[in-house]
């Protein structure tokens, strides 16, 4: 009798609900650092919390502002689910932020280092609006990619964030529903990292332990361009509202950063729609 050999056996459907449910358990502890209630955002913590489970490295993108430094680095530190020993996976996962402002070469020592023989796996950042924006060399370093929706794609987000900055920054201050109201409408350009700030300024401004829509600093729109920008002028534009966010909004130090002169920088803030 001649025995035919057995296929090979594919993930079984109990391994797949326990890396399912692995996945989920992680992400619920990733989101008590990072609030949001809305699907886009549950769903990006699920996907990253499953990449970080799982081998290879990982790259976090998304514009400017909306968390992925602070995603990478409570992932890197967060005990593993999947450990039944109680060891955080810390130590094997180095963040890289950033990528996007590196230079062809330095990429590709790191690609070098990532496809060493027992290279550890690196969560990295990078800011782009969409994974279009970035290089393929690039892309093709990372086995997991993940885009961050940026707070125009999750609204609802809005007052959970806002509730647990305030809490961080001024535990004793409560918002009240105007206050809430109007963060939501406003423009956002800087995503999480402008509205930390708008907070942080409010609470300054306010008397008392309520924090109203009247102790917000002035809204901060960003005026619609009179004309579409090129790609190389939203690249220009990304580059200089992460630098902005990055020095807290000083604008000396922007160009200092940048290499430009002040006056230069002035004028690419207003013909970027910056200003």
């Amino acid at each position: 009798m001649q025995l035919s050999a057995a296929p090979p056996t594919a993930p079984s459907a109990r391994a797949k609900a326990r890396e399912r449910d692995a996945a989920v358990a992680l992400a619920a502890v990733v989101a008590g650092d990072l609030p949001g209630r809305s699907e886009s955002w549950r769903t990006t913590l699920v996907l990253a919390s499953r990449a970080r489970l799982a081998r290879g490295h990982l790259l976090l993108h998304g514009p400017v502002g909306t968390g992925k430094s602070a995603l990478a680095e409570v992932l890197r530190s967060a005990a593993s689910p999947a450990n039944t020993d109680g060891r955080s996976r810390a130590a094997d996962s180095p963040v890289i932020d950033d990528l996007h402002t590196w230079s062809p070469a330095r990429l590709a020592d790191l690609r070098r280092e990532l496809n060493a023989q027992g290279a550890p796996r690196v969560i990295a950042t990078a800011t782009s609006r969409h994974a279009q924006g970035l290089s393929d060399e690039l892309l093709a370093m990372f086995d997991h990619v993940i885009e961050l929706p940026d707070l125009s794609r999750r609204p609802e987000d809005i007052a959970d964030i806002a509730a647990a900055v305030t809490a961080k920054v001024a535990p004793q201050t409560v918002l009240t529903p105007d206050t809430v109201s109007d963060l939501v409408r406003r423009s956002r350009p800087g995503n999480v990292a402008q509205l930390t700030r708008t907070l942080r300024a409010a609470v300054e401004r306010a008397p008392g332990n309520r924090l109203r829509a009247t102790d917000l600093p002035p809204a901060t729109e960003v005026p619609r361009s009179r004309r579409r920008l090129t790609y190389l002028e939203s690249a220009e534009r990304e580059a200089i509202a992460a630098v902005l966010v990055a020095v807290h909004g000083n604008r000396s130090k922007a160009a200092e950063v940048l290499g430009v002169f002040r006056a230069t920088l002035y004028r690419k803030l207003e013909a970027l729609s910056l200003d």
